[in-house]
């Protein structure tokens, strides 16, 4: 009888986490339903609440990021309508759709942006995995070693051999899923934390140090790309494409990859 309860137990907290996801989905479509209502009637303003409110979920995916920074380049809003169609092309690269669109966008700022080098071939499957949802990966970690503890008990507790033998083989699964999502979330942070691109917001100085009495090297207007390569008490050490490099104030910069903690 307790064999049975515990078993019920685990299934049912799987229940609850499936539940849990699927109404938070249920829930991103209705914003985004209005948001496409929004943007078709010109009411670009509400339209990016709702996209945000998306994206403030942690459901964020390369549809929602080109029609934000669509929403945004209507708006006149040049510095988060290029920054979200960085994001989007974090996301798919290829997408010629998302490039012709920044294209546009970039038309409005003069200064050079970063131009990524071609990547090899285990920097490319790298990247990839860095445009999966961190959100998802974390779920996919927790509902693998989740899932495992549950299939362990059943192989463990199991009265017939049956049972065992397909308890033993979803563990296995299981933990298999979970290991591969915990690498995943590992190697996404560990390469988030060395490639660091991120937009400019408003016009800014870059300076030869970091303090604000040090010589200004040049200007740099909303838009712009830069590689951030180090940060030092609020300021950072950027780079443009052509390899110039100096330091601007972190305030002024908005990162395309949230780092982890």
């Amino acid at each position: 009888m307790k064999t049975r309860l515990l078993i019920l137990g685990l299934l049912l907290g799987n229940y609850c986490l499936s539940w849990g996801q699927t109404n938070m989905q249920d829930q991103a479509d209705a914003w985004w339903a209005e948001a496409q209502k929004a943007y078709q009637e010109e009411r670009y303003a509400d339209a990016i609440e709702q996209y945000e409110k998306i994206n403030q979920s942690g459901l964020a995916d390369e549809a929602l990021y080109f029609n934000l920074a669509n929403a945004y380049y209507k708006s006149n809003q040049v510095g988060n309508s290029i920054y979200y169609y960085e994001k989007a092309l974090l996301i798919n690269p290829k997408d010629e759709d998302v490039a012709a669109n920044l294209a546009y966008a970039q038309k409005m700022t003069l200064d050079q942006a970063v131009t990524p080098l071609a990547p090899t071939l285990g920097t490319a499957m790298v990247r990839s995995i860095v445009q999966w949802n961190p959100a998802y990966l974390k779920y996919g970690a927790w509902l693998g070693m989740w899932l495992f503890v549950t299939f362990a008990a059943i192989y463990r507790l199991g009265g017939t051999a049956r049972l065992k033998k397909w308890g033993f083989a979803l563990a296995t699964l299981s933990a298999i899923t979970g290991f591969l999502s915990f690498s995943a979330e590992y190697l996404r942070d560990h390469w988030t934390s060395k490639d660091q691109p991120a937009i400019v917001f408003g016009v800014v100085s870059v300076r030869e140090a970091p303090v604000v009495s040090a010589p200004e090297l040049f200007p740099l207007n909303e838009g712009t790309k830069v590689q951030v390569l180090e940060e030092l008490d609020g300021w950072g050490h950027i780079a443009l494409a052509d390899g110039t490099q100096g330091w601007m104030e972190l305030s002024g910069l908005k990162k395309l990859r949230e780092l982890p903690e």
